[in-house]
C-alpha cells in the first residue's frame, strides 16, 4: 500500500525531471539562437565584403565603333556573365549562360582587355528575326541613336554600359582612344580612327586632347593636327603643346596658344623636328577644345596630315577626354 510520502517523493523526481528538461531546452534555444545570430553576423559581413567589391569594379569600354573593346579598370578580375542589348522602342535583348542563343562567361584579369564583338552570340535574337550581331552591330554603329545601349554584366551584378547616344564609354567617363598604330603621308586631313564623337544639337562639350606621335622623316617640320566639326558649331581650341620625351633637349615645344579656327593646323608649330623621330622618342600633342552645337548634332573628329614625302605616326593608346556640360 502507498503511503502519502511515497507520492511525495514520486512528485519530487518528476518535478525536478521537469526542471531538467526546461533547462535542457532552454540551454538548446540558446544555442540555436546563438547560431542565428552567428550565421547573421557572417552572411551580413560577407554582405558588407561583396558590396566593397562591387564597388571596386570598373569595365571601360574603347576603341573605334568597329572594334569596341572592354577593359578591366578595377584592382582585381572580373567575371562578365552576361549581355545586355537595348533599343529605344523599349525592347531588351539580355543574353546569358541560360539564354537561346547563350552567352559564354569570359574572364578580364586586372587592366586586361576584350574585344566585344566576338562575345555577341551566333543566332537570332528573339523576338524579332534579326541576328544578335546585327543588332548589336545596330547598336555601335547606329550613328548614336538616343535610347540604344550595351550592356555588360559581372559575377557580382554591376551593369557597364556603352551609350550610343552620348557614345559613353564606361559608367560615368566619356573617352576614346587609339587602338592600334595609324600612319598617313597625306598632305590633305584624315581623320584619326577612335578620336571622335557624335555632339548632340545644342550641346556644349570640353574636349581634352592627347595624342601621342612622332614623325618619319627627321630633317622636316612635316606633321600637324586639326579639328573638323559641322559648321554652324562654335569652336575655341587653347593649347596645341608638344610633350617630348624628358630626356630629349626639346621639351616642351609650343603649338598655337589659342584659335577659335577649326580645319586648320593647331600646331606643333616648332621645334620638334629632330625630336619627335621613332616610337621610343615620341611626343604628346596636348590642348583643349570648347565646342558649343547648334541646332544641329554632328561629328567631332581630330585629323592629322603631313608634308610631302613624310609620315604622321599616331600610336595606340591616344586619347581624348570628353565632358558636357549639364
Amino acid at each position: 500500500m502507498k503511503t502519502a510520502g511515497s507520492h511525495r517523493g514520486v512528485a519530487s523526481v518528476l518535478g525536478m525531471l521537469f526542471l531538467a528538461l526546461v533547462f535542457l531546452v532552454a540551454i538548446g534555444t540558446q544555442v540555436y539562437l546563438s547560431g542565428l545570430q552567428a550565421q547573421s553576423n557572417q552572411a551580413g559581413a560577407q554582405a558588407i565584403q561583396r558590396d566593397s567589391q562591387r564597388s571596386r569594379e570598373g569595365l571601360a569600354f574603347g576603341g573605334a565603333s568597329s572594334g569596341i573593346t572592354a577593359t578591366d579598370s578595377g584592382p582585381t578580375s572580373e567575371t562578365l556573365l552576361a549581355m545586355i542589348l537595348k533599343f529605344e522602342n523599349g525592347t531588351v535583348y539580355t543574353l546569358n549562360s541560360g539564354s537561346s542563343p547563350a552567352f559564354v562567361p569570359a574572364t578580364l584579369p586586372s587592366n586586361g582587355r576584350i574585344q566585344v564583338q566576338p562575345l555577341v552570340p551566333a543566332g537570332t535574337c528573339s523576338p524579332g528575326s534579326a541576328s544578335c550581331l546585327s543588332k548589336f552591330n545596330s547598336i555601335v554603329n547606329g550613328g548614336g541613336v538616343a535610347g540604344r545601349a550595351l550592356g555588360l554584366v559581372t559575377s557580382l551584378g554591376n551593369v557597364f554600359w556603352y551609350l550610343s547616344s552620348s557614345n559613353s564609354w564606361g559608367q560615368g567617363l566619356n573617352f576614346y582612344r587609339t587602338t592600334t598604330l595609324q600612319t598617313t603621308s597625306s598632305t590633305s586631313w584624315v581623320g584619326v580612327t577612335g578620336l571622335s564623337f557624335g555632339g548632340s544639337a545644342n550641346a556644349f562639350y570640353a574636349v581634352q586632347i592627347y595624342v601621342s606621335f612622332y614623325q618619319t622623316v627627321a630633317a622636316s617640320q612635316g606633321v600637324a593636327f586639326s579639328i573638323a566639326i559641322p559648321s554652324g558649331t562654335t569652336f575655341l581650341f587653347c593649347g596645341g603643346m608638344v610633350w617630348a620625351d624628358p630626356n630629349l633637349a626639346n621639351n616642351p615645344a609650343p603649338g598655337n596658344a589659342c584659335t577659335g579656327t577649326p580645319n586648320a593646323s593647331l600646331g606643333p608649330t616648332t621645334g620638334y623636328q629632330t625630336t619627335c623621330t621613332n616610337p621610343a622618342a615620341a611626343c604628346q600633342f596636348v590642348g583643349t577644345a570648347f565646342v558649343a552645337f547648334g541646332s544641329t548634332a554632328g561629328q567631332f573628329q581630330i585629323q592629322y596630315e603631313a608634308s610631302t614625302s613624310d609620315t604622321n605616326n599616331v600610336l595606340a593608346d591616344s586619347v581624348i577626354v570628353v565632358t558636357q556640360a549639364s
